[in-house]
């Protein structure tokens, strides 16, 4: 069985011509296209993290109250009406979960903290003094053992809650709670 190589190889050539011409010159040049494009592209096209329904995006600020760090959420209106419209928990959830995508690493005390402090900017989502232009989520209050709207409201949504608890770890390693009664170097 013989193959005509010519037709075969004009056939791809044309179909790749363009692309391959641009990859020899990246290549004759020393470059490769990952060096060359990665840093440009991956800032060009990344997009917000966070963003839903609920959220406009989430950033982190890990150095103001380093090793602490706070979570800043941009609600959207649907995250501000969802108590009045009976979608909070569906709001609480969903912010959580974007949360989670930016934030991977939120495991057991912390997590609770943050997903209560969530659930308590969604139900007085609009009472814009009391929440602010976005739900602030620190990693230094300790979670409630009980979490409803009354010890919401008595614990300013978890901020007067925090006794020396460090959610973070930062002296653990691999891991992101500290009994506030464990001892560490």
């Amino acid at each position: 069985m013989s193959v005509n190589s010519d037709q075969r190889g004009t056939a791809a050539a044309a179909r790749r011509g363009p692309r391959r011409a641009a990859m020899v010159a990246v290549t004759a040049l020393g470059l490769s296209t990952a060096a060359t494009l990665g840093p440009i592209a991956a800032t060009a096209n990344a997009a917000p993290c966070g963003v839903s329904a609920y959220s406009a995006g989430v950033t982190v600020d890990t150095e103001t109250n380093a090793p602490d760090f706070r979570i800043s959420i941009a609600p959207t209106d649907n995250a501000r009406w969802a108590q009045v419209s009976g979608h909070g928990h569906e709001a609480t959830v969903h912010l959580w979960h974007d949360v989670q995508g930016c934030i991977p690493c939120l495991y057991h005390g912390l997590a609770d903290s943050i997903y209560q402090q969530i659930e308590c900017h969604v139900i007085f989502g609009r009472i814009d003094p009391a929440t602010g232009s976005t739900f602030d989520l620190e990693s230094w209050h300790a979670p409630l053992a009980t979490p409803d709207v009354a010890n919401y409201v008595e614990t300013g949504c978890l901020n007067n809650v925090t006794g020396g608890w460090k959610g973070t770890g930062r002296n653990l390693p691999g891991g992101l709670d500290q009994p506030a009664n464990s001892t560490t170097a």
